[in-house]
């Protein structure tokens, strides 16, 4: 429970915590909007901005004294998927330059499916030992597939995969995207109570009380969603390790 940060406040000073909570909604509105409206592209303008979002909210995580692991641990429940879809766009975009001379050959053999087994054994007894386990994750990932390029012997069958440059760019232009999102959503619920959070939004959805939309029925709805996030995971995580 204490690993899963999605919904949490984090008590704090910081000039985030006393901001007012309508103008972190516009704000964080404003800004996913933005990052989802920068197109993938080779060209310098959307590389700087995309580069600058994301430096602007590291820049700003640290801005409020919230540890950056306990950050990072907002990524967790959705790791899987943002690994699965890097590698995807990065070995299936097949436009643009070739980045290695050849094809990576790549060899499901019964040494590298015994490197694999070993791996994740290893993986799974050293990962409590790591601070940052979502970068190890990454990198258990990468392992994978270089376990497979290294271990020919006694092969069972092949394939090769090439990596092109505009797939190595939109792997790692989506993955500062979802990155750049789940942190500010993340800041949001670090720095905001459940209370002022359903204020904000209350307030935000004021106008539409003239045309009879129940708003302080909405806003209260979506807090408390936001609340017991962190419960309906934990409680998910014990059922899943029972």
């Amino acid at each position: 429970m204490n690993n899963i940060t999605i919904g949490q406040f984090i008590p704090g000073n910081s000039w985030l915590h006393k901001l007012d909570p309508r103008i972190k909604l516009l704000s964080l509105v404003v800004l996913l909007v933005g990052v989802f409206m920068i197109p993938i592209s080779a060209e310098v303008l959307p590389l700087a901005i995309m580069g600058a979002i994301f430096v602007g909210v590291l820049i700003l995580t640290y801005s409020t004294g919230i540890p950056m692991r306990k950050v990072l641990n907002g990524l967790r429940p959705i790791v899987f998927l943002l690994t699965f879809t890097f590698f995807i766009q990065l070995f299936y975009v097949k436009s643009g330059t070739m980045l290695t001379e050849n094809p990576i050959q790549m060899y499901i053999s019964v040494t590298s499916i015994l490197g694999i087994i070993l791996f994740v054994i290893f993986y799974n007894w050293s990962k409590k030992y790591i601070k940052f386990r979502i970068l190890y994750f990454f990198f258990a990932a990468f392992m994978v597939f270089f376990i497979q390029a290294m271990l020919p012997y006694i092969p069972l069958t092949s394939y090769s995969l090439s990596i092109y440059d505009e797939g190595l760019l939109r792997a790692g232009f989506i993955f500062v995207r979802i990155t750049n999102v789940i942190i500010l959503t993340s800041l949001l619920t670090f720095t905001t109570m459940t209370t002022d959070l359903n204020y904000g939004i209350e307030s935000l959805l004021k106008p539409l009380k003239v045309v009879k939309v129940p708003v302080d029925v909405i806003a209260m709805m979506l807090s408390l969603t936001l609340r017991y996030i962190p419960t309906l995971l934990g409680e998910t995580e014990k059922i899943m390790k029972a």
